[in-house]
């Protein structure tokens, strides 16, 4: 029995109360997360930060090495 198999078996025995329960405890939008939504502009920052990093390392590691290159 592969893994996907195994994993979908151990979903269907769960019952419908622990499956509805699982969920309890979040009583509000954005609680389960690792930082804080209330300060919007703090928020903007951190989402750009995280989104842009990502994006221009590929481009600063080639710029550096271009650069050292010379």
């Amino acid at each position: 029995m592969n893994a996907a198999a195994r994993s979908l078996l151990t979903v269907a025995r769960r019952s419908p109360q622990q499956i509805r329960l699982c969920h309890e405890g979040f009583t509000y939008k954005g609680e389960n997360l690792p930082f804080s939504l209330k300060n919007r502009r703090l928020f903007a920052l951190k989402f750009i930060l995280y989104c842009s990093i990502p994006v221009w390392t590929p481009f600063l590691i080639m710029r550096y090495n271009l650069i050292k290159m010379r």
